[in-house]
């Protein structure tokens, strides 16, 4: 019994130890987790060229 209960709780930890590392880099990419409560930089901005091309390849 005793075991059992070991056993449930390492499955437990692995899979919440796992879920975890997918979910802070998005996080730390984003300055969320380390931005020190700074905003996030912006995303630089795309050319009019490069624009059209995007808005192009939705018409195909």
């Amino acid at each position: 019994m005793k075991s059992d209960l070991w056993v449930v709780i390492v499955v437990t930890a692995a899979f919440i130890g796992f879920l975890m590392g997918y979910s802070l880099p998005p996080l730390v990419e984003t300055g969320m987790l380390t931005g020190k409560g700074k905003q996030a930089k912006k995303q630089p901005a795309l050319e009019k060229d490069t624009k059209q091309y995007y808005r192009g390849l939705y018409e195909d």
